[in-house]
């Protein structure tokens, strides 16, 4: 097999993280999750944190339902 070089695994896993809308919105929520706890303070911020993300999750499904 062909070993890659380190720069281009992180590539090809930041393409990988943007082609995905489910992996984006679970990154998305967690930035947005650790900006919102780091200023208002959040209860059980990893709840929220998985929360969010099937928020995320339940409308990149949807928008791929619609779109068909």
């Amino acid at each position: 097999l062909r070993q890659m070089h380190p720069t281009s695994r992180v590539g090809a896993w930041l393409a990988e993280l943007v082609r995905c809308s489910h992996c984006a919105g679970v990154w998305l929520a967690g930035g947005l999750t650790l900006a919102v706890d780091a200023d208002v303070g959040l209860p059980l911020p990893l709840l929220w944190w998985a929360a969010t993300a099937g928020g995320a999750s339940i409308l990149a499904a949807l928008d791929g339902w619609l779109s068909e």
